[in-house]
């Protein structure tokens, strides 16, 4: 009979406690794939399952010849029993804790389920009804947003159709059309009184903007409201909003207390399919795709983001007139952060980086304009092929354009050349510069008579080159070099260069042929250059006098101050030739000889404007004295005893002359010739003469006073008394007091 050990109820229930463990480990492990448990947990629970082997059968160890071994070894061996319970223990845990978090998963998953259910059901509800449009409408005829149909399915995304927002402001109104757009909208913005819209997929833009006809001076030098413009009916219709409106937004809604206004944000957009833009009377219609992004922060900047744009046959117009109907335009660009108010064209495109590639024809309405350099502009319509690099408004090496023109212009100081050209040019790098070229080659061109648009000048191969370090597209830089070479051309009508008189109109070029020949040159806005004119049978109007003969002029310009538009024209010489007064009978034009005049301007400037201003010194030669004795006459001074004086040959002298608007100032006269000489000043303001001359012919002298047209001949001592008499009053003086002396 064997004797139960003492400890065996307790080693029973230790051992009833390892088979629950490795019951419910075993459990756990069966559903498993077999590939991911691991298989020393799988054998260790299949060994604490057979209790048997432990609480029945004590174990035996033994050496390797058979015998016995020492209890220490046996309680070693159970000591390493220990160890793995324990270890199996912590796997065991490890079990049940994932069970734990499984449960926490399926909590969250339905949670997530229920929520998604209600918020589809829900979001969708508020889009198909009028709750959400209600809410944001709240000022209908400032802004007002609808659609024809949305849905949703996550938060933050949405498709929708028939997308369209119409807004004004004291200035303008705007209409936007989507037909159909996927975008997303990130939530945690709107905290921050930020709409950010982001990857919007869109088909159809129709973009409108219309100047408001009753908007606000933009300044406080003009006064009164905008005057309604002559095209208005060339405006978009803006459905929803009259023009002007009534009410107006302003009355209806007085504005409150500034706050923080709300930011909008656009990123990633793309638009596929057809594109129509209209801006006042102004139209774009192509078909495409459009791309990019833009942050507006009211009444602050307005930033656009990379934007792409890849549109073909392309319509342009401009109110009734096509400007194009066949435009390519393909560009990715950035045009960077610029005022929200009162920002002009040049702030923003003098901004833009990146590629554009324009390739079509432009019609007149589209021509390209350009200023070279102050006093040379060019523009012209054609076909256009343009790959353009830019970075910072700046184009940049690897650029390329040209234009073939029918009729493109080129404005020279007031004088417009017309014709058929070729222009081209590029940009390329030279050191650290990016210098730009261009180059106009006419054929055929003309140069129109501006009083009756008829053809003055005609030739062939007139010719402009210019140059640019660093051509800005915004237009503020003017080329560093320009030169201008027109050949010997044709001249059907001298009256073409009445333009270039100095002084108002009491000596103008009614008529005459000929030819003439030039060239300027500009470096840094200097210019220097010559003019050749040779015409034959001019009529030369001073006053009412027209005088017939012929008109040679050598011009030398030299340190022309373009910004000034004053030049430097000493060493130009002028020769009247062969002159006849038509006013004269042919009996009493027989009598005399043709009369001719040499002017040498020996140092003097000439500044271009409406009119000309001139000033200089003056050596001229005349074959006689009628001219003087003409002016004197017309002056209502000549003494009489001129009358009887016989025309004077080989007179000759110099003077300080002034001419400008209105007055003609004659200084420092000094005119020799045989028994003859003329002493004095004469100065004309508004057709009124003032002056002091000195005239002596032989034994006869004589001096001639004039104050505001009023003359005074003084036969006594008249030497003496010119002598007596200051000199030319001094600039803005009162003429009268010149009479008290």
């Amino acid at each position: 009979m064997s004797v139960p050990f003492p400890h065996r109820s307790a080693r029973s229930k230790v051992s009833d406690r390892h088979k629950i463990g490795a019951t419910r480990l075993m459990r756990q492990v069966a559903p498993m794939d077999s590939k991911s448990v691991d298989r020393p947990l799988l054998a260790t629970a299949s060994w604490l399952a057979d209790t048997d082997s432990i609480e029945r059968t004590p174990p035996t160890h033994r050496s390797a010849k058979g015998e016995e071994l020492p209890g220490s070894f046996a309680r070693l061996s159970r000591a390493s029993f220990m160890e793995d319970s324990m270890d199996l223990s912590s796997r065991v845990g490890a079990v049940l804790r994932s069970d734990g978090l499984r449960k926490w998963a399926i909590r969250i998953g339905v949670t997530l389920l229920v929520f998604e259910v209600f918020y589809v059901v829900g979001a969708n509800f508020v889009l198909r009804t009028d709750l959400l449009t209600n809410l944001i409408n709240k000022k209908p005829e400032k802004t007002n947003i609808s659609w024809d149909s949305a849905v949703t399915y996550l938060p933050g995304f949405a498709t929708v159709k028939g997308f369209t927002l119409r807004s004004q402001t004291p200035r303008d109104q705007v209409y936007v059309h989507v037909a159909e757009a996927d975008a997303r909208i990130s939530l945690i913005k709107l905290a921050f009184k930020t709409i950010h819209i982001r990857g919007v997929d869109a088909k159809g833009v129709d973009f409108r903007y219309r100047e408001r006809l009753d908007s606000p001076r933009r300044n406080e030098e003009e006064e009164g409201p905008l005057e309604p413009p002559g095209n208005i009916e060339f405006y978009p219709e803006i459905p929803g909003f009259s023009n002007p409106p009534d009410p107006k937004p302003e009355d209806l809604y007085p504005r409150k207390k500034k706050k923080r206004p709300w930011t909008i944000k656009i990123t990633g957009a793309d638009v596929e399919g057809p594109v129509k833009v209209a801006l006042n009377e102004f139209r774009l219609e192509g078909d495409g795709s459009v791309g990019g992004g833009v942050t507006v922060k009211p009444r602050k900047t307005i930033t656009i983001h990379r934007g792409r744009l890849g549109l073909d046959a392309i319509t342009v117009s401009v109110g009734p007139e096509v400007v194009t109907d066949n435009l390519s335009i393909t560009s990715d660009l950035q045009f960077g952060t610029f005022p929200a108010k009162g920002a002009k064209l040049s702030d923003v495109i003098g901004q833009i980086s990146g590629t554009l590639f324009v390739a079509g024809r432009l019609g007149d309405k589209g021509a390209v304009s350009q200023e070279i350099t102050p006093g040379i502009t060019t523009f012209g319509a054609g076909t256009i092929a343009a790959n353009l690099r830019f970075k910072k408004g700046i184009l940049r090496a690897g650029s390329k354009y040209s234009l073939q023109s029918d009729a493109f212009h080129v404005m020279i100081m007031g004088l417009d050349a017309s014709g058929s050209a070729s222009v081209s040019g590029d940009t390329v790098k030279d050191g650290g510069d990016h210098l730009t070229s261009l180059k106009v080659a006419f054929g055929d061109f003309e140069f129109v008579a501006p009083d009756d648009d008829h053809p003055a000048i005609t030739g062939t191969g007139l010719e402009m080159t210019a140059r640019w370090k660093g051509f800005s597209v915004a237009g503020i830089v003017p080329a560093s070099h320009v030169e201008v070479v027109l050949p010997s051309a044709q001249i059907h009508d001298v009256s073409a260069f009445n333009g270039l008189i100095p002084g108002d109109s009491t000596l103008s070029l009614q008529s005459g042929t000929g030819e003439v020949e030039a060239r300027l040159e500009i470096n840094d806005r200097i210019a220097a250059g010559t003019l050749d004119l040779v015409a034959e049978e001019i009529v030369l109007k001073t006053r009412e006098t027209p005088l017939n003969g012929d008109l040679e002029v050598h011009a030398n310009l030299a340190e022309g101050d373009l910004p000034a538009k004053k030049f430097d024209l000493s060493g130009t010489t002028i020769r009247l030739d062969d002159i006849v007064d038509e006013g004269l009978s042919e009996r009493k034009q027989e009598k005399l000889e043709d009369w001719f005049c040499d002017v040498e301007l020996e140092q003097g400037t000439v500044t271009f404007g409406k009119p000309m201003e001139a000033e200089g010194k003056v050596r001229l030669k005349m074959f006689d004295t009628r001219p003087v004795v003409a002016m004197l006459k017309e002056l209502g001074t000549a003494p009489k005893g001129l009358s009887v004086m016989p025309n004077i040959k080989d007179v000759g002298g110099t003077m300080d002359v002034g001419v400008g608007e209105g007055r003609t100032a004659l200084d420092d006269v000094v005119l020799t010739g045989e028994k003859f000489e003329v002493l004095g000043w004469l100065h004309i303001l508004d057709k009124k003469a003032t002056g002091r001359l000195f005239i002596n012919y032989g034994i006869l002298a004589a001096g001639i006073a004039l104050d505001q047209g009023k003359g005074k001949v003084h036969l006594s001592k008249p030497r003496k008394w010119f002598k007596e008499q200051q000199g030319p009053p001094p600039e803005n003086a009162d003429p009268a007091a010149v009479a008290n002396q």
